[in-house]
């Protein structure tokens, strides 16, 4: 099992330990009608002791982008190799399934320059259909992606900076707030006043008549 401190920082992406599935039930539809995925904690300790168990043919399972490596006529190039599989107890008790990630440079660019901040997990075999509720025993894939089907994961990347918070839920700490910025005031001024369109009268003008033009003076608007 994993510790808070060894969980990769948010802010700077890097070769480290990444949330690899949320544990809970989620609402899924693998073409056989709405269903339910259940990451419960069997499944995540029955899915390290597999991974773990396992050679693989490069230097761990292949990490591509949405998962287009199943198509040779695609991009197949690894983004990353994920490693080795492990367990995470976050502050709410809740067991979570985490992975040891070496990016290659490609990959490693892509996260810093976030065209990608999200991944997705592939379930093949070893998933068992009982009562409509998924239940998988084994990771066969994982993609980066900007569009996962599991809410909820912790992100690959993003702007906060501390691992911890985001993984017990905690509400991250609000900016200070600076000075309210100050609402424009118009001073009204022989400049900036600017007439309507008036016709003076002929003849000597009277209070009344002054008055009248006063009153269609404007300020400009904002």
């Amino acid at each position: 099992m994993i510790s808070t401190k060894q969980i990769n920082d948010l802010s700077r992406p890097a070769n480290g330990w990444f949330h690899v599935e949320k544990s809970g039930d989620h609402d899924v539809d693998y073409g056989e009608g709405p269903a339910v995925l259940r990451i419960d904690e069997q499944a995540i300790r029955d899915m390290v002791d597999d991974f773990n168990a396992r050679t693989f043919d490069g230097p761990g399972m292949l990490i591509d982008g949405d998962h287009l490596s199943h198509d040779l006529s695609r991009d197949t190039r690894a983004l990353g190799w994920l490693k080795r599989l492990d367990t995470y107890r976050d502050p709410s008790g809740t067991l979570e399934l985490y992975g040891f990630i070496e990016w290659t440079p490609r990959g490693l660019k892509m996260l810093q320059d976030k065209e990608y901040t999200q991944s997705s997990t592939e379930y093949g075999e070893g998933m068992t259909l009982t009562d409509g509720v998924y239940r998988p025993s084994r990771l066969t894939g994982f993609a980066l992606t900007n569009r996962p089907r599991i809410k909820g994961k912790r992100p690959l990347v993003n702007r906060q900076t501390s691992p911890a918070s985001d993984e017990a839920g905690a509400t991250p700490k609000a900016p200070k707030r600076g000075k309210q910025p100050r609402k424009p005031i118009w001073k009204t001024t022989i400049e900036n006043i600017r007439p309507r369109r008036w016709t003076r009268p002929s003849g000597p003008c009277s209070t009344p008549c002054l008055t009248s033009w006063m009153s269609n003076l404007t300020a400009p608007t904002t």
